[in-house]
């Protein structure tokens, strides 16, 4: 999953957001032909083009690319049956917090493995937040930059808890799992995975 996402931001992100303004730089002034007075009305237009591609081809590539990279089972709960205290368990042990016990490991891995995949469709759509700058950019109103600045704090801890469940993916792959336990043995993990 790490590079689906990896092409998705460096390839067709960049490509898109291009292809969007030399578009609008062409017809911009077709459709608006009132010249500079009219910049601003241009500039939320091309934001909010964007934002709907960016939404729709996050989407796209998510059923396309990742859909295709894991395989989820159903949709039932995996933690289901486990009391609160042992999904708080689970999930520190994900992030590195405490070790998984080896009965709860296959569980922490399956887990793991759909937080990642959810993170990773978060990621994918992330961009149809800058929606809120093309808002903004008429009037800098404190509503749609609080509403950026929470979205951007949240992409930020999308981004962390992504790597923190590859990482302790990594560590509990089948053929790294002897490894991982003594590792847990002797301490030499670190206590945070990001």
């Amino acid at each position: 999953m790490d590079e689906a996402l990896r092409v998705y931001y460096s390839r067709y992100l960049p490509l898109g957001a291009l292809a969007i303004v030399l578009l609008l730089a062409l017809l911009g002034p077709i459709v608006i032909p009132d010249g500079p007075e009219q910049v601003p009305t241009l500039v939320q237009a091309g934001w909010f083009i964007f934002a709907i591609t960016a939404l729709g081809g996050g989407l796209v590539y998510n059923a396309k690319r990742l859909k295709l990279r894991v395989k989820l089972g159903s949709n039932i709960a995996i933690t289901f049956p486990l009391e609160k205290d042992e999904q708080k368990a689970l999930m520190r042990g994900i992030n590195g917090k405490e070790p998984v016990p080896a009965a709860h490991l296959s569980v922490a891995r399956a887990v793991a493995v759909r937080s990642r995949k959810d993170a990773a469709t978060t990621l994918l759509i992330v961009p149809a937040y800058t929606y809120f700058i093309g808002q903004a950019m008429g009037n800098l109103d404190w509503v749609y930059l609080a509403f950026f600045t929470a979205f951007a704090v949240l992409a930020v801890l999308q981004v962390r808890s992504f790597r923190r469940q590859g990482r302790f993916l990594a560590a509990t792959a089948p053929y790294s799992l002897a490894r991982y336990r003594t590792a847990w043995e002797n301490t030499m993990l670190p206590t945070s995975w990001g």
